[in-house]
């Protein structure tokens, strides 16, 4: 049993490193900067519908984790916990945006070739802009998460229960569809169906799972990126939906990644990799954009490399960083 939660937790600092990647990749995508034609227009689709998984693994993970064994006996201490790991990494991190945002438009050469600029200096618009809106670093997941950690727990009488659960999470879906990704984010149904995973089928979820599961699971999840990536995006009322599918079997077909052996502290940065790739990898993207152009050799060289070299400043970063424990601990939300 011990090795069994051994296994387990290890599963999910892996698959949680691998996300991280991934959503690195997602980012350096130039469909929307590039001219793209060719094998090279149908590989970043693919990377495209592929990794637009990353962040609803993220949710339901979370999810899980949060509920997995909740009452309301311990809400003050997850509360207290999530303080740590989410709301005071959400500030200092937007803060960081903001201000490595102002130093670039403060540079002559740098600030010439941006399309826009920093808007005049008005307390309301800025605490908006940083805290609310995250314009300035991609925290919004973090400002997302912490709502349905506050929010959720009011619903947890009816999560509690299967059918009452299955219900709600139905509810959800609806009022997201006709509402869209507004404030009550799309996400609200895959954190809320990682819950009650976590409470209902927290068995299924730390289950060993064999070669054919895996491989027959990693299967239907390629069939249906590859058929989503041919069909172009779904509707937004058939990719929650579609996405809650896809959840149960990337974690089935991730089951490889429950081993014993203990994950390399590089592995354990994860959320580091979430709060500071953006403005790392977009700084090397410019520099590419800015060399070379809109061109094929650019689009090619930016989708290879910007991701690798964003992978290995973040790292060395960690290392400089992780040997004062107190900047560690903020940052990182007391992760690793």
């Amino acid at each position: 049993m011990e090795q069994q939660e051994t296994q387990y937790r290890n599963k999910i600092v892996y698959l949680s490193f691998i996300l991280s990647l991934l959503i690195i990749i997602r980012h350096s995508i130039g469909l929307k900067i590039y001219d793209l034609s060719g094998p090279l227009l149908y590989v970043e689709t693919f990377f495209s519908y592929a990794t637009d998984l990353v962040v609803p693994m993220f949710f339901a993970m979370s999810g899980y984790l949060f509920y997995q064994n909740f009452d309301f006996g311990k809400l003050r201490s997850k509360w207290k916990t999530r303080t740590h790991s989410l709301f005071i990494p959400f500030a200092v991190w937007n803060i960081i945006g903001f201000l490595f945002a102002w130093l670039l438009f403060n540079l002559p050469y740098v600030s010439a070739s941006l399309s826009r600029s920093l808007p005049e200096y008005n307390i309301g618009s800025w605490v908006y802009d940083v805290f609310i809106d995250t314009r300035y670093n991609i925290t919004w997941f973090i400002r997302d998460l912490i709502i349905f950690v506050v929010v959720t727990p009011l619903f947890f009488p009816a999560l509690k229960h299967r059918m009452g659960g299955a219900i709600l999470i139905a509810i959800i879906l609806v009022i997201s569809f006709v509402i869209g990704n507004k404030f009550v984010s799309k996400y609200a149904a895959v954190f809320l169906f990682g819950g009650y995973m976590g409470i209902h089928y927290k068995e299924f979820c730390q289950q060993r799972y064999n070669e054919k599961q895996m491989i027959t699971c990693g299967f239907l999840l390629l069939i249906s990126v590859i058929i989503e990536a041919s069909i172009g995006s779904p509707q937004h009322g058939v990719m929650v939906p579609l996405r809650l599918l896809q959840i149960p079997l990337i974690w089935v077909a991730s089951d490889f990644l429950a081993i014993k052996t203990e994950p390399k502290w590089w592995m354990k940065i994860s959320f580091f990799i979430y709060c500071s790739h953006s403005m790392i990898l977009e700084s090397i993207e410019k520099v590419f954009w800015l060399g070379l152009g809109n061109t094929f050799i650019g689009a090619l060289l930016d989708f290879m490399l910007a991701p690798l070299l964003t992978l290995l400043i973040i790292t060395a970063l960690a290392w400089c960083l992780k040997k004062n424990k107190m900047v560690w601990g903020i940052l990182s939300g007391g992760r690793a």
